[in-house]
């Protein structure tokens, strides 16, 4: 695909990606929320949308479609497998991962009915978005003349080390950025009702014996960026360093979430979050992709007929 031509269809998804989150959110009745917790007695406004929306908003949609949109056009496969490979890829990031920290974190700040529409609103638009993505770059159908590439997969003892490895580190990334990043906010440390510790491993030996469930949650959300990034990279028939700079790029890219106007949280505590996270995915991201990514394996071209 030409550069021109791809550029103008990353420009369309980017505007398709916006209209599919509007339509999640009216499907999944997230206003509705919003009007419930009016208290005023006062007829429910129209919901606006809030000052500074449209920059960041716009800047999350091109990245996020630009980064789908690498993936798919350099992906060895097409059609169903292509698209239920990047739709479960773009929930469990975009929306699972995301939404089960609103749960542990901000159940007091937020309705836990808004949350579980948020989960609902991700289904909807991922459903939307992803197929679009796909018929618009192309890859419905395979490429005539394509050479694709067939790798035996990674024996299971070698994948459950792998998993063991990508799970500490997360974690390990997880509170190292959470404390030298985000809590470096007093701020943010105050909205959530912390205190600093004098240092990282006292910050550890706090969390573990004041919320040690914590440790649980990022636990299964290191699990889960695992088993959603294994398939992006099996599909790409990519040198390790691609694999680590595609794989960073698609678990950073949603950190652009952040700086979309936050009615839950002060905008300061939003930007530390988006520094913390944005930092901790680069890398994680890198590590991932490059761990995952094992050319060294047998391999065999296989080519369409033209």
């Amino acid at each position: 695909m030409k550069p021109l031509s791809f550029t103008l269809r990353v420009a369309v998804l980017a505007l398709l990606l916006g209209i599919f989150f509007i339509v999640g959110a009216q499907l999944a009745g997230i206003e509705k929320v919003s009007a419930s917790g009016n208290s005023s007695g006062a007829a429910p406004q129209q919901p606006r949308a809030p000052q500074g929306f449209l920059a960041p908003f716009a800047s999350f949609c091109l990245a996020t479609s630009l980064v789908m949109s690498w993936l798919a056009v350099h992906s060895r496969l097409s059609g169903r497998k292509l698209i239920a490979i990047l739709a479960i890829a773009m929930y469990g990031v975009m929306t699972v991962a995301t939404q089960v920290e609103s749960l542990f974190f901000l159940r007091d700040k937020m309705p836990v009915s808004l949350i579980w529409r948020l989960f609902v609103q991700g289904a909807i638009t991922t459903a939307l978005f992803v197929p679009a993505l796909v018929a618009l770059m192309g890859r419905l159908r395979r490429p005539r003349g394509m050479i694709t590439v067939s790798s035996a997969s990674l024996p299971s003892s070698a994948l459950l080390k792998r998993l063991a490895i990508s799970v500490v580190l997360f974690i390990f990334l997880y509170m190292f950025f959470g404390y030298f990043v985000a809590w470096r906010n007093p701020v943010l440390r105050q909205f959530y009702g912390g205190v600093d510790a004098p240092n990282f491993l006292v910050a550890l030996k706090n969390s573990w014996q004041t919320r040690p469930g914590i440790y649980v949650l990022q636990v299964f959300r290191g699990v889960l960026y695992f088993a959603c990034v294994l398939p992006l990279v099996r599909m790409l028939p990519a040198p390790k360093w691609e694999a680590a700079l595609t794989i960073s790029a698609f678990l950073s890219v949603w950190s652009l979430a952040l700086l979309l106007p936050n009615p839950i949280m002060p905008r300061t505590v939003a930007l530390s979050h988006f520094w913390e996270t944005l930092m901790c995915f680069l890398v994680f991201g890198a590590v991932l992709g490059w761990m995952l990514s094992d050319r060294t394996r047998p391999a065999s071209l296989v080519k369409t007929a033209s």
